[in-house]
């Protein structure tokens, strides 16, 4: 039965929740424009695309501002209530706190069912249309997509990279234009400003760039005797074809995100996707039996034999008769390469469906985290109001701000958790709840006994909470190891030990390798150890990120596409070993094998802040070698800038464990056999022009001189003791 006092609190409570929902919605919706609302204007979108789009992404924020509005309208409703007195009356006629709430939380709890069903109905259908529009209007408007420092390679055969837009969205400023080529690099057009727009017809797009050059590699395939020309320009014109850029009604099937599922659909794709342990360990064995030919008599009765019966011999070598030793070794070898190769194919499309299989679990979980958030916002909102004793819109806003981008960021790190496999998807979609609950009981006990939030007490509770946090963190691992060996999950590292298994031949022979030495490079480019400004001002951005997601990148590509072309497998030869035997190659494989190499080696060679000079071992060394410090500089400076035309200088330990300074042309380097320095490459100085162009211009000398301020000493000296 309702009375008056719930009356009185339903009215004190409606007013403050509208008109938060409005803000909230409002506020988050605004990052949206903060994004976007200027690459829109001026793009030829008419007035109801831009309305639906706006409308779309309003839709969308409601599940997350839902929880911050009913924060902050219930620490106001008490906030105002306590601040007038009323609490105080309403409590001194005998009438608890938890009764003074209930007609609130029978409201949240209502909020709370209108939100689970807004996200699992409304909230998918919203997420499908609204990438359905966005993808038209970028392909229809790829200036509205082309963002100041971020390469844009939705035009077929080129990348763009603009440095800086004006306000009108016409006017660029550093253009970079890569149009990719099949030759051994791509041709690049560089421009200090220019003009964009699209024609009046609408079918190209125009760049008119002043004050630039473009550079072009010439020559024939697979060869590296090539002219780069240079060609200045004070305006340049480049038009763009974008007839295939025409707006239509996407396909909404050509859509698919676990987003845009509702909870029926979301229970069926996950189950498609965790019944396939069996597949899997069937698949495995398939895959493994043709390899290890003793598995087809498993099932032909075979008889046992007394073991008196048997030869005995020390090891497996005394059964294998010398002459067909060799061929043994090297088909037990093939035998296991195949295994390996097949199991990793295998393990990485588990993981892939494993993955997915996470993802579809974040959103099914999702559905009732946002939806359970609004009663948990209501739990810690309600009784820090009746506490503060504040309305209007200060105090309340501070502590709803607090407590929201709170719960945001556990959720953020929750979901990231489960994304990177450390926490289950219940742990780590949940791990917000489990955190603010605590913090709500707590502040409820607080405002049950009249108590205020002394700074004790505050501190108290936070500790707590933080030390459930790490409990939770600690248990989590055991929760997900149980999580991936269920039935219904099986985890990637519990797959490949059962795949695996069949592959025990691998621990039986013996590894052919190298001698201990450095850590070998892999075939696939790593990431960069620190950003693209880290070496500035002696490297700068442009230069680095060009470098190495282009030049280095093409490199990586390319020695795969090499090794796929000579039937070169990764997995069974290393990249050493490889450059070690360079010769019976093509030219393709030892200019990108080397480009590679000598490329991973280079980044690795360098760190910020790495003025000064090696110590220990190596220190000595170079001083029992050159002489001096400054005249092994001297000398290794003088190998970069004497090298003609594209190359490397480099500090290499040879044969004699001796140090010596050299270059190689290209992108030779001295691991290879057709090199004239021979040795482990210690320390690497990259002179190809794109290294150091764009700032140094011709100035190859400073260039190296500054390069000094940027070596990896550290790498450099556990790379010699290694050797």
């Amino acid at each position: 039965m309702i009375k008056k006092l719930d009356i009185l609190v339903i009215r004190a409570f409606i007013g403050p929740f509208i008109a938060a929902l409005f803000i909230s919605v409002f506020v988050l919706t605004m990052q949206f424009f903060w994004l976007y609302i200027d690459d829109m204007v001026g793009k030829g979108l008419d007035t109801f695309v831009i309305l639906k789009l706006v409308g779309l992404v309003t839709l969308q924020w409601i599940p997350l501002a839902l929880p911050l509005a009913l924060l902050f309208s219930s620490i106001m409703t008490f906030g105002n209530l306590g601040e007038s007195f009323e609490l105080v009356a309403i409590k001194a006629s005998g009438i608890p706190l938890l009764r003074f709430m209930r007609p609130l939380t029978v409201i949240t709890v209502f909020i709370c069912g209108i939100a689970f069903l807004f996200a699992n109905n409304i909230v998918p259908v919203i997420q499908l249309r609204l990438s359905v529009l966005k993808y038209d209007i970028i392909v229809t408007k790829p200036a509205f997509d082309i963002k100041e420092g971020v390469f844009y390679d939705k035009i077929g055969g080129y990348v763009i990279k603009l440095g800086k837009k004006e306000k009108n969205d016409s006017v660029i400023h550093n253009v970079v234009i890569f149009e990719k080529k099949p030759q051994l690099q791509d041709n690049v057009l560089i421009a200090e400003s220019g003009v964009m727009r699209i024609t009046p017809d609408k079918r190209f797009l125009e760049f008119i760039m002043k004050n630039g050059w473009r550079y072009e590699e010439q020559g024939a395939r697979a060869t590296t005797n090539t002219q780069l020309t240079r060609l200045g320009f004070k305006e340049y014109k480049k038009v763009f074809d974008l007839k295939s850029f025409k707006l239509k009604e996407s396909n909404d099937s050509s859509f698919y995100d676990p987003k845009m599922l509702s909870m029926r659909q979301l229970n069926m794709a996950i189950d498609s996707l965790t019944n396939v342990d069996s597949f899997y360990i069937a698949k495995s064995g398939r895959e493994v039996n043709p390899y290890l030919r003793f598995t087809r008599y498993t099932d032909t009765g075979m008889i046992q034999l007394p073991a008196d019966s048997l030869k005995h011999v020390s090891n497996f070598n005394q059964l294998i008769p010398d002459s067909v030793k060799q061929q043994v070794v090297d088909a037990g070898i093939g035998q296991v390469n195949s295994i390996k190769g097949n199991l990793a194919v295998l393990a990485d499309d588990y993981q892939e469906r494993y993955k997915s299989l996470l993802l579809h679990e974040i959103e099914w979980h999702k559905k009732f985290t946002l939806s359970f958030a609004c009663f948990v916002m209501f739990l810690i909102g309600a009784p820090l109001g009746s506490i503060i004793r504040r309305g209007g819109l200060g105090a309340p806003l501070v502590f709803a701000i607090i407590f929201f981008v709170t719960f945001h960021l556990f959720n953020t790190f929750g979901e990231k958790f489960v994304k990177s496999e450390q926490m289950s998807p219940f742990m780590g979609m949940w791990l917000s709840s489990f955190i603010l609950i605590p913090i709500g009981i707590f502040l409820t006990y607080k405002a049950m006994h009249d108590s205020q939030l002394s700074t004790r007490n505050t501190i108290i509770a936070v500790s707590k909470s933080c030390g459930f946090f790490w409990l939770i963190l600690s248990l989590q691992k055991n929760h997900l190891k149980i999580y991936c060996m269920s039935n219904r999950h099986q985890g990637r590292r519990q797959f490949i030990k059962t795949a695996g298994a069949a592959g025990l031949a691998v621990t039986i022979l013996p590894s052919i390798g190298f001698a201990a030495g450095p850590a070998p490079i892999s075939f696939s480019q790593q990431p960069l150890p620190y950003s693209y400004s880290a070496l500035e001002p002696v490297i700068d951005a442009m230069t680095m990120e060009i470098h190495y997601t282009k030049h280095a990148a093409a490199y990586t590509k390319n020695l795969a596409d090499a090794c796929a072309a000579e039937n070169v497998n990764p997995t069974a030869i290393s990249l050493e070993n490889l450059l070690h035997t360079i010769s019976k190659y093509s030219p393709k494989m030892r200019n990108n094998g080397g480009g590679h190499y000598n490329h991973e080696l280079f980044w690795q060679c360098m760190k910020p802040g790495a003025m000064g000079k090696p110590s220990g071992r190596l220190a000595t060394a170079i001083d029992q070698s050159f002489g001096s410090f400054d005249a092994f500089k001297t000398q290794f400076s003088d190998a970069g800038k004497n090298r003609f035309g594209s190359g490397w200088a480099w500090l290499v330990l040879n044969g004699d464990k001796k140090l010596v300074v050299g270059s190689t042309p290209n992108q030779d380097n001295p691991l290879m056999d057709i090199s004239e320095l021979k040795g482990m490459p210690l320390l690497g100085l990259d002179v190809w022009e794109h290294a150091y162009y764009l700032k140094y211009q011709n100035r190859r000398p400073d260039y190296i001189a500054n390069w000094w301020n940027t070596v990896n000493w550290d790498f450099v000296s556990t790379r010699f003791d290694a050797a």
